[in-house]
């Protein structure tokens, strides 16, 4: 908006330049050439040769109404020939016009609107031809005509916009619809400006009137862009990602930066990719294929940030990690809800069409509506690129869904003769049976292949990762092991991090040739002698530790934070954790190299490679999928049966005590998936025998975790003791060994059930913790929340008091500074967790409840007023019918309302039997926009109060209303009326 908010310093000619720059740049080449050559009579032929193709079509509109549009721009045209001489700037006020009208003939509704427009600015341009001479060559005069010309342009912008890309009839209404307070500030300035050249103003009204259009401008700026953020939000909303493209987003960021300068320079240059970044090329896939390790991801973010796409194309990308659409189940429709995300936050212009035709009209975004929409977006666009990295991580089912749904996306719509979207996808992954069935025909970049190019990003990787060996050994040493490695490595980066601890530990020269000489071949030979290693500790308690470790990261339900795998070991071990049992995040070391933290703080498998050698029969398996479930139970089961001092209300001094020395740091992740893990292990009791002492550990366990809900727990907590199990369908899904838990166990998960339930339907109800508190049958949820007002008020108070005012403040409580200052360490950066379930930010946190309560309105379906001064603009309503009860009664005028003409005689009979006639039957659903206007009804009718119309709403219709004629039925509604409200009388 440089052009539009010009301050009135600014020189006419600049402001000139300014507005013809922006319009110049979202132009085609072709159609710049066009317009250089376009004269006003080129423009008046072609409306004619318009006007007599429709009559011939039977279409005909009334070209006639721009006539006075032609006029105007030729006497404006005159006026402003001495600002433009020398340039092309002059013909661009005109053509436009001509191809806009051409491409809107393809659609009346479209073609009716632009004619409307250009009728409206007709009107509204100043009145040159009236001008006197002397005024005429007044410099002020010529900042009049710079804004005018701005404001034309302005609107052949958008209107190009709108219209030059594929795919515009799906979008125009909406884009249209979003354009109208824009078009209405562009016609105030006009009218300014006329009313100023129609007056010959003085420079005092000029430059006021400069200052009221600058003001004007910035305000709708101010105001699209709050709208661009609601309806944005509103719509992830809509998608439902659970954080998943901010987990995306992460882990791409993570990869590329990891790259090392130099490395990956050469994919460039292959001829496959320039084969895929040819839009011209029929190609849909490209497949790159490699060995895990072999950095395919890492060449796919190179291409993200690098490769050189055509103009006005763009790249998407959906990084497959393991666990992606793990939550719903649905890998593909999460695939393209992402990909729609991306979509909107790069191109703001389609969010109007998706906010108005899906988001406001409650549509479910199941895989067939989403893979529409997506098919709708891409026509709109240029060739769109899409980097699909890690299929192979995905189950085989989900692998040949994925792609077969993405191939039907260019299929042309025989139906609706539209052209398929121009796309481009470069699938990067290993090679599975499903992939290779799909994309054996598709061109291939295999990485074993370009062995030569990987090897020498290896050796770049290796000599930075072996630079500290230099302080111990000469150069030459150092490039001597560095070439071993290389040539060891086999095309593997992730071979080459794995064995990096091994290489640098060495002391002396000899001790690095030898490492290097043991260096397996291979992933599956590193990942077996970091086992072996494992195996080979003489402590039993440290090998048992780390088989936990990793079959924590192998099944957790979300990312964990170090401390809270630390506290899983601790009760895994025991029944207590105090000050002698906390573990610190050193014991973790000992997993090293098959874990990594990430940036966010949690800790995770170094590759998912990894966690399949774990589960595999290669390694043993490693990891038993029912043995890891049953510890995570038994850890799970024994921290709960140490919460009953969280049950109290109010929290005692020895509450607050363990809180800050991190003995409740479990809490969050067992409340959230401790029955998980129970539900999981009880089905893996159907395909494999149980282990008996962990067994009869659960068992044991569980019985004592079911007493201790009878004992001296306050049922004020939860529900009655006596309350049924649940309804048999409850556990349709899982196996029949659920019936045999406990009765009070059985109804805590149909209570959990419910309450993902709630979270997931259109509603997007969050229950508060005092209401989870009533319903649930066990004190876990009274518990949890006496733990979360203690946690958060601990948090907050230790950044604002110092250690003696906390200390009195809360009880006098044993703890030390240094206590809390490492409970601020540890959850200062992620104390306030997403409460939604399956959200990756329930686990990664934010640093203060504003933020999170930014985030969790994303989670739910709000209705948001849009009159800024409404105190419901920012916090909405949780349905539509609430927003549409609140913009009825506050922001609704009688005119808005028109009753069609209705039958008097026809009785309650005829209504119900649907006879013909202006029934109720036949009243059109009235349903508010967004901005709170009602839609207009048939005409013939009359106008009736607001009041009196929102008796007419189901909710205050009874049987009385409905006996008799529709006198009797509208007498009833205005004896209901202040017969002092002017409104009442006059009906």
């Amino acid at each position: 908006m440089a052009a539009l908010n010009s301050t009135p310093k600014s020189s006419p000619q600049s402001i000139v330049q300014d507005a013809f720059k922006k319009l110049e740049q979202a132009l085609y080449p072709s159609d710049i050439r066009l317009f250089r050559s376009t004269t006003l009579k080129d423009v008046r032929e072609a409306a004619k040769i318009i006007s007599r193709d429709q009559a011939k079509r039977r279409c005909l509109q009334n070209l006639r109404r721009i006539e006075p549009l032609f006029d105007a721009l030729e006497k404006f045209g005159g006026a402003i020939e001495t600002l433009c001489q020398g340039t092309p700037y002059l013909c661009f006020i005109w053509a436009p016009v001509k191809l806009l009208l051409q491409i809107a003939d393809e659609y009346m509704q479209s073609f009716t609107q632009l004619l409307d427009a250009y009728e409206q600015i007709a009107r509204n341009l100043p009145r040159f031809d009236r001008l006197g001479a002397v005024f005429h060559d007044n410099p002020e005069f010529h900042s009049i005509l710079a804004d005018v010309y701005t404001d034309i342009l302005e609107f052949h912008l958008h209107a190009y916009k709108f219209l030059r890309r594929g795919g515009w009839k799906h979008l125009f209404d909406a884009t249209w619809r979003n354009f109208g307070s824009r078009f209405n500030a562009i016609l105030q300035s006009l009218a300014r400006n006329r009313d100023l050249v129609d007056r010959e103003a003085n420079s005092f009204d000029i430059l006021e009137s400069k200052a009221f259009r600058h003001r004007l401008y910035e305000d709708i700026d101010r105001r699209e862009a709050e709208r661009r953020g609601w309806q944005l939000r509103d719509t992830l909303t809509w998608l439902d990602l659970h954080g998943q493209d901010r987990e995306q987003e992460e882990l791409f960021e993570r990869r590329s930066k990891a790259r090392s300068d130099g490395t990956c320079e050469w994919i460039l240059r292959n001829p496959k990719i320039s084969m895929w970044l040819d839009e011209h090329d029929h190609h849909l896939f490209v497949w790159l294929q490699g060995k895990p390790g072999s950095g395919k991801t890492t060449l796919a973010t190179y291409l993200k940030d690098n490769a050189p796409l055509p103009p006005k194309s763009i790249v998407l990308y959906c990084l497959c990690s393991y666990g992606f659409g793990k939550q719903e189940g649905n890998a593909c429709s999460l695939t393209f809800r992402s990909l729609i995300a991306q979509l909107l936050r790069n191109r703001a212009d389609l969010l109007p069409h998706v906010y108005d035709n899906y988001v406001k009209v409650g549509a479910v975004p199941k895989l067939g509506k989403t893979k529409d929409l997506l098919k709708d977006l891409l026509r709109c666009l240029e060739t769109t690129y899409i980097l699909l990295d890690g299929l192979d991580e995905c189950e085989g089912s989900h692998q040949k869904m994925i792609l077969t749904e993405l191939s039907n996306l260019v299929l042309a719509d025989s139906e609706a003769k539209l052209n398929p979207p121009k796309l481009k996808i470069l699938v990067c992954s290993r090679d599975t049976k499903d992939i290779t069935r799909k994309l054996n025909k598709a061109p291939q970049i295999s990485l074993t292949s370009e062995d030569r190019h990987v090897s020498q990003d290896i050796a770049s990787f290796t000599k930075t990762s072996l630079a500290e060996l230099k302080d111990r050994f000469n150069d030459s040493v150092v490039e001597e092991i560095g070439n071993a490695v290389v040539e060891k490595a086999g095309g593997m980066f992730l071979w080459v991090h794995l064995i990096l601890a091994t290489i640098i530990d060495q002391e002396s020269i000899q001790d690095l040739r030898g490492a290097v000489d043991r260096l397996p071949a291979g992933l599956p030979g590193v990942y077996e002698n970091i086992l072996t290693r494992l195996r080979s500790y003489g402590d039993q308690q440290q090998r048992l530790r780390a088989e936990r470790i990793l079959g924590w990261l192998a099944f957790a339900c979300r990312p964990l934070k170090a401390w809270e795998i630390c506290d899983g070991l601790v009760f895994h071990e025991g029944e207590s954790l105090n000050d002698e049992t906390k573990l610190g995040a050193g014991v973790l070391d000992i997993c090293k190299p098959l874990i990594e933290k990430r940036e966010s703080g949690a800790i995770a498998l170094v590759h998912f490679s990894a966690r399949e050698y774990l589960l595999h029969q290669m390694s043993g398996p490693y990891i038993s999928h029912l043995n890891a479930h049953a510890d995570m139970t038994i850890a799970s089961l024994r921290y709960l049966l140490t919460c009953s001092p969280l049950i109290a209300e109010e929290a005692s001094a020895s509450t607050y005590c363990h809180i800050i020395k991190g003995f409740h740091d479990i809490f969050p992740y067992v409340y959230e998936f401790w029955h998980n893990h129970l539900i999981k292990y009880n089905e893996a009791l159907t395909a494999q025998p149980a282990d008996e002492k962990r067994a009869k550990t659960v068992q044991d366990l569980l019985s004592k975790f079911s007493s201790s809900q009878n004992s001296s727990v306050p049922r004020a907590l939860g529900s009655s003791s006596n309350a049924s199990v649940t309804d048999e369908s409850t556990f349709s899904a899982e196996s029949d060994t659920l019936h045999a838990l406990p009765p009070t166990v059985q109804q805590y998960i149909a209570h959990r059930k419910k309450i993902l339930a709630k979270q997931s339907s259109s509603a997007k109800e969050l229950d508060s913790s005092s209401d989870l508190a009533q319903t649930d049958p066990t004190w876990i949820s009274a518990a949890y929340r006496n733990f979360q007002r203690a946690y958060e008020s601990l948090l907050g108070d230790a950044y604002t008091l110092d250690y003696h005012q906390m200390v009195t403040r809360y009880h006098q409580m044993t703890v030390t500074s240094e206590d809390i200052q490492n409970f601020k360490t540890r959850h200062g950066n992620s104390a306030y967790l997403c409460r939604w379930s399956g959200c990756v930010w329930a686990s990664a946190g934010f640093q203060s409840t504003a933020e999170r309560e930014k985030h969790e309105i994303t989670h739910k379906q709000q209705f948001q007023c849009s009159e800024p001064s409404c105190d419901f603009a920012s916090n909405g309503f949780a349905s539509r019918q609430a927003l549409r009860k609140h913009s009825m009664k506050y922001h609704t005028r009688v005119e808005d309302h028109v009753l069609p003409a209705f039958d008097v005689t026809e009785n309650r009979s005829n209504m119900k039997s649907g006879a013909s006639g202006y029934g109720f039957k036949d009243w059109p659903d009235v349903i508010p926009t967004r901005d709170g206007n009602m839609p207009s009804m048939p005409s013939g009718g009359f106008h009736i109060p607001t009041r009196a119309f929102g008796m007419l709403n189901e909710d205050f219709l009874n049987e009385d209303m409905l006996n008799g004629d529709f006198q009797d039925y509208t007498d009833k509604i205005l004896s209901t009326l202040d017969h002092r409200n002017s409104l009442g009388q006059e009906i």
